[in-house]
């Protein structure tokens, strides 16, 4: 969490936090989901860890949203960044893992 504070308020421009949540922050957490049951409360918290990195302001304070966490989640043809939430994703990569068990039997 510190060194988000320190990337995310000197470093890194909007369009660069983006790709960093979108290509780190959010790629471990879909991984874990994928081979392993994580709790709904956790991922949770690592999205509203990612929506208020990409939001900070330069000095570290709290930053305006300016537009719905939903509406980034889209596709990009669809008007959104396409970041891939790992909190919605949750329920199709259960069942994948549970079709994975089943399949295993």
């Amino acid at each position: 969490m510190s060194m988000l504070r320190v990337w995310g308020g000197k470093l890194f421009s909007l369009a660069g936090r983006i790709t960093l949540v979108k290509s780190v922050l959010l790629t471990y957490p879909t991984f874990h989901s994928a081979n392993s049951m994580v709790p709904k409360k956790v991922l949770y918290e690592i999205d509203k860890i990612c929506k208020e990195f990409i939001w900070r302001k330069r000095d570290g304070n709290a930053g305006l949203h300016y537009v719905s966490w939903n509406l980034m989640c889209r596709p990009r043809d669809c008007g959104g960044l396409g970041i891939n939430s790992c909190y919605k994703h949750a329920g199709t990569l259960r069942a994948k893992l549970a079709w994975r068990y089943i399949q295993n039997e």
